[in-house]
């Protein structure tokens, strides 16, 4: 005799599904807790090299392409950030997703920016990053291991990230709930300033 599933049971199983299915896995790309994937870029004659993490105890990874609304105005922050921790060790480096070097090079140059920036093909990016949304942001400690895997725009400039940083670069441990807090104020403040006048586009 065949026992009957209860519909309570059913939606249970279809959410715990649901769930797995959303859930990073140690095979994605570039996931959190996993070593940083060898990548290459598009060299001065347009052919692929080796594109080496730079040395530093914590680097911040931005992957950005020119016609993203958000990463245009998240670079100013991650330019001034850049200027103030640099010197205790938190390296920001970019990847353009672009395929033409004219138009990133116009675009720092219009913003007085200098950021460090190596060109990625999209699909390398999708392949070895698992970049699908920009901008995406990765922290990188010193050893190499992705800590934190971060979409969207952020205000870099926000007090709790910049201790976030601190911390990981120190390798004091964050907890999740902590984490999850200074993310979303974060993300609150760039939403916020991007809806008052002047902001980058």
């Amino acid at each position: 005799m065949r026992r009957a599933v209860r519909p309570g049971t059913v939606v249970w199983l279809g959410l715990a599904l649901l769930v797995a299915a959303c859930s990073p896995s140690p095979s994605d790309p570039a996931a959190e807790g996993t070593a940083f994937p060898p990548l290459t870029v598009r060299g001065g004659e347009g052919q692929p090299v080796p594109w080496p993490l730079p040395p530093a105890r914590l680097r911040v990874v931005n992957v950005w392409a020119v016609w993203c609304p958000p990463c245009r105005r998240e670079m100013p922050d991650l330019q001034q950030m850049a200027e103030t921790l640099g010197k205790e060790g938190i390296v920001v480096t970019t990847l353009a997703v672009e395929e033409d070097p004219f138009l990133v090079q116009a675009f720092l140059r219009r913003h007085r920016l200098r950021l460090p920036v190596a060109l990625i093909d999209r699909r390398h990016a999708e392949i070895r990053l698992g970049v699908y949304d920009y901008p995406l942001t990765l922290l990188v400690d010193g050893e190499g291991v992705i800590r934190l895997r971060l979409h969207g725009a952020l205000d870099w400039g926000d007090p709790g990230m910049r201790a976030l940083l601190r911390d990981l670069a120190a390798g004091r441990p964050v907890s999740a709930a902590r984490r999850k807090q200074v993310i979303a104020e974060a993300r609150r403040r760039f939403l916020r300033r991007g809806r008052q006048p002047g902001a980058l586009s």
